[in-house]
């Protein structure tokens, strides 16, 4: 099998629509106002060299440099319907511009996301900007107070859903792809942005790649939202403990001749035409859909298994895992040597809850409604 991608699977049918696929690896920078990296004219970067600006640009994720970007505009516009400042801007001016999106009901870490975003606008032009200014702290620790809500986390999928996943796979080219997709998401506890900027065997252009070795299969990120700058992230897990994810990783690599350093994820269309990287976008669909394929399969309505499936997203894998070690009596610091998280809050809730499950009252006899049965007694009602 030829090891050039992209290319047609054996008895594919060319022709079809493709999936979405990543954006280019070299990202062209954000015009002002998106480009945080100083543009703007009198800012610190602007007199940067192009190798130097580069680099600069690179010192945000380029998720991070978008989500800003949104954001920065928001506030611009604000400011000049409002005729305020933009730069260097009244931390009351912002507490307002802040209040009146939580009337409209923006989500509080959305509110937060604006609050960096106004930070880094200054920053770009050379300029400090407070984002625990009173104003902006109580305003905002009223909005938590006042709108208040549960914070909406992606549904686990469980160790053992995602063995009977992979078990009813068949050997068509999505089928392989969309395999090793789940296996080494749910392997290496990845966000969906890490999954598919993997390269296979080494280290190509993408943020990271997997190795599949005789004793472990091994994660190196040399990118992620977790890794302090210039960090690099590894995860090792034993072979012989996950064969089935293995298998379905080495089934994709070899039936779709992925060579070493290129993309490991990719589109495919229905005629089975491999296309390039896949993008971060189309992860939560393909889970969706083998989720419910599998609930129909174990005779669930069509309508209620999509119903179902809809409430897991491209984090499911990644909280799978969690949840599924946690639950296995895994401590938060095992937990978080996968999933590599800075802090060991998430970790902890995560074994919290597991934890508060296991000594459940409810599970002692008598003490559950299905557990307890009145008898014929003198005394009974």
């Amino acid at each position: 099998m030829p090891n050039n991608l992209p290319g047609t699977l054996p008895g594919a049918t060319p022709g079809a629509t493709p999936e979405p696929t990543a954006d280019p690896p070299s990202e062209a920078p954000l015009a002002s106002p998106g480009d945080l990296c100083g543009t703007f004219a009198g800012s610190p970067a602007a007199d940067l060299s192009s190798e130097a600006r580069a680099y600069a640009i690179a010192s945000q994720a380029g998720h991070t440099r978008r989500a800003y970007a949104a954001q920065l505009r928001l506030w611009l516009a604000h400011a000049e319907a409002a005729k305020r400042p933009a730069f260097p801007a009244d931390p009351a001016d912002v507490a307002n511009w802040l209040a009146a999106r939580a009337q409209r009901g923006q989500a509080y870490a959305t509110l937060r996301t604006a609050i960096a975003a106004v930070r880094a606008g200054h920053v770009a032009q050379g300029l400090a900007f407070d984002t625990r200014a009173p104003a902006i702290e109580l305003v905002m620790r009223g909005i938590g107070r006042t709108h208040a809500r549960a914070q909406r986390q992606a549904a686990p999928l469980r160790g053992r859903d995602v063995t009977e996943i992979l078990a009813g796979l068949g050997r068509a080219p999505i089928d392989l792809r969309d395999g090793a997709l789940i296996a080494i998401a749910y392997l290496f506890a990845l966000r969906r942005s890490e999954l598919v900027a993997l390269d296979a065997g080494e280290h190509g252009a993408g943020d990271g790649f997997v190795t599949v070795n005789a004793r472990t299969i091994d994660l190196v990120l040399v990118r992620s939202k977790t890794a302090r700058a210039g960090e690099v992230e590894r995860v090792s897990v034993p072979r012989g403990t996950v064969t089935r994810a293995v298998e379905a990783i080495e089934r994709w690599i070899s039936a779709a001749g992925v060579a070493p350093g290129t993309p490991l994820l990719r589109s495919i269309t229905k005629g089975g035409v491999v296309g390039d990287r896949l993008h971060p976008q189309s992860v939560p669909g393909i889970l969706q859909r083998r989720i419910a394929e599998h609930l129909e399969k174990q005779g669930v309505p069509r309508d209620t298994a999509r119903t179902e499936a809809a409430r897991f997203s491209g984090h499911s894998l990644r909280v799978g895992f969690a949840v599924t070690a946690a639950e296995a009596g895994a401590t938060a610091d095992e937990i978080a040597l996968v999933t590599r998280h800075r802090s060991l809050e998430m970790p902890r809730r995560y074994a919290r809850g597991a934890d508060a499950l296991r000594r459940s009252p409810y599970r002692r006899p008598g003490v559950g409604t299905d557990q307890a049965r009145l008898h014929d007694r003198d005394d009974a009602p």
